[in-house]
């Protein structure tokens, strides 16, 4: 099992559960995603995750707001030690979409369109081979 290939996702979870199987199995995986647990636990979800033994956390967020508050939604994650955000959009074209991306270039992070993840992952493994 590549361990580059696994995203394990957190969702529909308490934080000490969450926090459980980071421990056993954050360091054999790519990243560990959350969603709701970041709404749940808030920002300090990441670190705690970090610590835990995550490599990276990915912070899957549903931003439909205004650019501004997007933007600022993004920055607050990436303070708190996440590294990569998707954007659920269709391109880059919308502004909100846009400060989400100008947000995580701005941290030095990696935005990606939620829809080119699986594309990505595969261009990853294709460049190690």
């Amino acid at each position: 099992m590549n361990p580059s290939k696994i995203c394990l996702a957190l969702d529909d979870m308490s934080v000490k559960k969450a926090l459980h199987l980071t421990r056993k199995l954050g360091n054999r995986c790519h990243a560990i995603k959350i969603h709701d647990l970041y709404d749940a636990a808030g920002g300090p979800i990441v670190r705690r995750l970090l610590n835990a033994g995550a490599k990276r956390v990915w912070v899957d967020v549903k931003i439909k707001d205004t650019p501004e508050t997007a933007a600022l939604r993004a920055a607050a994650i990436f303070r708190h030690g996440a590294r990569i955000i998707t954007v659920d959009a269709k391109d880059w074209r919308t502004n909100a979409a846009q400060a989400l991306r100008d947000a995580a270039y701005a941290a030095g992070k990696t935005p990606l369109l939620a829809r080119v993840w699986d594309d990505v992952q595969a261009m990853v493994d294709a460049a190690r081979e």
